[in-house]
């Protein structure tokens, strides 16, 4: 109910593509400049209290940014909470040596290489228990990182709701916890990329594209480019339908568009991927991409 004496205020894009904003605060009024149009969360946060009683606040609302200006922009700051997980191993109950616990962290963006005032690393307890540490209100992706070799994220589970498909809703009123579970059982592709003289093409991108169904899960996407001979390969692989591109060359990261993959889709060549299963396959390389 007062206005914040100091806060970080930053525009971050609600979509993997544009730039973040930051603005200025004065006895709790803001102004962000310069904003191309766009659709963003604006995000605040700050620290609030006297020395050792200091709580973090955060507060984020949405904003659709066009060719005006936009006035009397409101964002209330309430005070972050932490929220629990565990991580378990199908048939490894002690869980995960120390030397092998991923990075996970939730995002307030869709795009985990988008910055975001709106994050939150996970630190472990022991081999199964993490906590997210002061989590501000708002919606969230849960993202992880430097998995063990060979496994992969089976499920994952905030309460009742399935997180891997609807993301993580956190308020002063959450008490769920993340439940993530990971298999060792993944998948391998490996193959050769030849152009159509049947020449082996080295430095080519290959990519791995979920079905249509799963396309909104961004960690099923995978990425890696061809060696002098033309080989590649890629690991850790849930089970699934997928489809393989393969570019000559392609921009950074256009493949994550998802209307460039809609157009490409009749180059796609199918991959369907079992628990361990180690698949080989040869394509042909799309010569640029469009």
């Amino acid at each position: 109910g007062q206005p914040a004496d100091t806060a970080n205020v930053q525009l971050v894009p609600r979509s993997s593509v544009g730039n973040t904003f930051s603005g200025f605060l004065n006895q709790g009024k803001f102004e962000v400049s310069g904003v191309l149009p766009g659709s963003y969360f604006l995000v605040a946060n700050a620290r609030v209290g006297p020395g050792n009683d200091v709580r973090i606040m955060g507060g984020r609302t949405a904003v659709d940014v066009g060719y005006s200006d936009l006035d009397n922009i409101n964002v209330t700051l309430q005070p972050a909470i932490d929220v629990a997980g565990s991580v378990t191993v199908e048939g490894r109950p002690e869980g995960l040596p120390s030397d092998a616990r991923p990075i996970i962290f939730l995002q307030g963006s869709r795009d985990w290489l988008l910055p975001s005032l709106s994050q939150s690393f996970a630190s472990f307890n022991d081999g199964t228990q993490f906590r997210f540490n002061t989590v501000i209100e708002g919606d969230y992706q849960i993202w992880w990182d430097k998995l063990p070799p060979g496994m992969y994220v089976k499920s994952v589970m905030f309460g009742p709701v399935d997180a891997l498909a609807a993301g993580l809703h956190i308020d002063s009123r959450t008490t769920e916890k993340v439940q993530i579970v990971l298999s060792s059982n993944a998948g391998a592709l490996e193959g050769l990329v030849r152009d159509n003289l049947r020449n082996v093409v080295p430095r080519a991108r290959v990519v791995l594209v979920p079905d249509p169904a799963r396309r909104q899960r961004a960690d099923l996407y995978q990425s890696a480019s061809t060696d002098e001979s033309g080989r590649f390969q890629l690991q850790g692989i849930p089970p699934g339908d997928y489809l393989l591109f393969a570019w000559e060359d392609i921009e950074n990261d256009l493949w994550q568009d998802s209307e460039f993959i809609k157009r490409n889709e009749p180059s796609g060549k199918p991959v369907h991927i079992i628990e361990n299963g180690r698949e080989t396959i040869e394509t042909v390389a799309i010569p640029y991409a469009y």
